[in-house]
């Protein structure tokens, strides 16, 4: 690529040094510089110019004829290459004379070295100087002057940074290569070679260096004869990772009878810098909705909230990992434990399906998969059957096994034992192989329940009653009918001879404090109680017995509650001619 401009300067400019006179002693010319270096992009046209001085030495004020001419005697045209002035003349006080080189690019990119040579013609020559080396460098063009990346120590490497080469108006092949302080610095491709224009892509990978700030060096040299190169400085700046720290470290949940659980707060923070440092949290939960975190992100200092559901979960502890990271930083974890209750697990009267409990009543016990297979029992009662069992713990921490009439998996029929203390305790459904659900319960001293024939509101309450007459004789009298698909009441008249004595069933009630403290009431009507206690035949199931005053004759339907202490239980129907 050197070639053609060498040959048209070698057909440079030959100066000659014209002498006027004849009285010279040893006079020499001197150049500086040596050497003139160009560098210019491919595709400048800019012209460049450097200035050369020529020093005369020799010449003594003795000389009285001494004026000589330093001048160009050929001059080659060329479009790359001039000198001004044309000549210059040599004073009698050995001035330094000053030419101009001025130098246009050449189109291809390379280096091009050339020699101007000054010389003097004349009756009396003047020993030449050494020759002017002129260089000109034509580079390619690379689009960045510099490459900044910046990073966290020990975090994830800086995105790439690409650079375009171009070499103006002829391709050109060029070859990159990366230098750098901890090898953290390279180039692709790094090997083969990148026809112009083209892009070299630089990546930093700090690894393992620490915060601080690393230089390096991308070169972008051509492949020709004499091969020409930018060279792109590259820094690397790391800075020290921030920390995160979470308080508490540790969480612990109690799922409630219903499975839920209140949230939890974990107090997020950082330190350099304190605030502004993004996170993201995860739980490891295999099953949806167990446990929940809000909000999932933010920035430091921050709050995220923990809360379970613990609905469908099995009775046990279970332990999960939540992680806070943020990128470049180390995560945190944060232990999360829940002991879960059981699968939506709730004790209820049987008769009312109230939570209020009392000793020696009647109760359901709800669950999913709480038993293995259905069983009956009569009395006397068990504490055990087909493997399941009831244990209550009770405000005192007295753990009794409740009696049980019927398992199966979704329902199991207790009774509360008599000497429970009243209070806050806790009922475990336990199976051969341990405990399989648990549930909160409340004791009272009684807990008022009148069993029905059916579920809904118009179910009739389950009763007998008889119609007596004044020789002591007495017939049945029909409270409600039932067939295929329902239960309905009967109207009892009270219009005819003798009186009607109506005994309700319940549960809850026989351990009212007195006969005065209970009450029935039909409709609006109170009616007196003659007794309340203990049904005497069946475990847990209490009897209630009034007698139905002539001023219900004709009311129609009416609801029947039973009042104790206070505490009303659910209604049935009853209705009356």
């Amino acid at each position: 690529m050197t070639t053609p401009f060498r040959k048209l300067l070698s057909r440079v400019v030959s100066t000659a040094l014209l002498m006027t006179g004849s009285c010279f002693g040893a006079v020499t010319l001197s150049l500086s510089p040596a050497a003139i270096q160009f560098s210019a992009n491919a595709g400048s046209t800019t012209p460049l110019s450097a200035t050369v001085t020529v020093a005369v030495t020799g010449l003594t004020s003795s000389t009285p004829c001494c004026d000589l001419v330093l001048a160009y005697v050929s001059i080659v045209p060329t479009p790359y290459f001039s000198v001004s002035p044309s000549q210059a003349q040599v004073t009698a006080d050995g001035a330094p004379l000053v030419f101009t080189v001025t130098v246009r690019p050449p189109v291809g990119v390379g280096v091009y070295q050339n020699d101007i040579r000054f010389a003097s013609t004349g009756p009396y020559p003047i020993s030449p100087p050494d020759p002017l080396h002129v260089t000109i460098a034509i580079n390619p063009v690379v689009d960045k002057q510099s490459l900044s990346f910046n990073a966290v120590a020990g975090g994830a490497a800086p995105a790439t940074q690409t650079l375009h080469v171009t070499s103006g108006a002829y391709a050109t092949t060029v070859l990159a290569s990366a230098s750098s302080d901890s090898t953290w610095l390279a180039v692709t491709p790094s090997s083969s070679s990148i026809l112009t224009p083209g892009d070299v892509v630089v990546s930093a990978t700090p690894g393992s260096l620490a915060a601080g700030t690393y230089t390096g060096t991308v070169t972008v040299a051509s492949t020709g004869l004499v091969p020409t190169s930018v060279k792109i400085p590259a820094t690397l700046t790391l800075t020290a990772a921030p920390t995160l720290s979470a308080s508490p470290l540790s969480l612990v949940f109690s799922s409630t009878t219903e499975g839920n659980c209140p949230p939890q707060p974990v107090n997020i923070a950082s330190t350099s810098p304190a605030s502004g440092v993004a996170w993201s949290a995860t739980i490891d939960v295999p099953g949806p909705g167990w446990v929940t975190i809000s909000p999932s992100s933010g920035v430091t200092p921050g709050v995220l909230y923990v809360s379970c559901n613990a609905t469908w979960l099995a009775f046990g502890t279970y332990s999960w990992s939540l992680t806070i990271s943020s990128p470049g930083v180390r995560s945190i974890t944060v232990n999360v434990a829940l002991k879960a209750l059981g699968p939506g697990l709730a004790v209820l009267s049987a008769a009312s399906g109230d939570k209020r409990l009392a000793p020696g009543m009647i109760a359901s016990v709800y669950g999913l998969s709480i038993a293995k297979s259905y069983a009956v029992s009569s009395p006397p009662l068990p504490t055990t059957l087909a493997g399941s069992s009831v244990a209550l713990t009770d405000s005192s921490g007295a753990t009794r096994l409740a009696p049980l009439f019927f398992v199966s998996p979704n329902q199991i029929n207790i009774l509360i034992p008599e000497d429970v203390a009243i209070g806050p305790g806790m009922a475990t459904v336990n199976s051969a192989t341990g405990p399989v659900a648990v549930s909160q319960v409340q004791i009272d001293a009684v807990a008022p329940g009148l069993f029905v024939e059916g579920s809904d509101a118009t179910a009739p309450v389950a009763a007998l009653a008889a119609r007596y007459f004044s020789d002591g004789s007495s017939v049945p009298v029909d409270v409600f009918h039932c067939d295929t698909t329902a239960c309905t009441t009967t109207p009892i008249d009270l219009t005819v001879p003798g009186t009607v004595y109506l005994s309700l069933y319940a549960t809850g009630v026989r351990h009212a404090s007195a006969l005065s403290d209970v009450y029935c009431k039909i409709g609006s009507t109170v009616v007196p109680v003659q007794y309340a206690g203990a049904q005497g035949d069946f475990p847990g199931l209490d009897q209630v017995n009034i007698q139905l005053p002539a001023s219900l004759a004709g009311a129609g339907e009416q609801s029947v509650i039973l009042i104790i202490a206070g505490i009303g239980s659910k209604a049935g129907r009853i209705s009356f001619k």
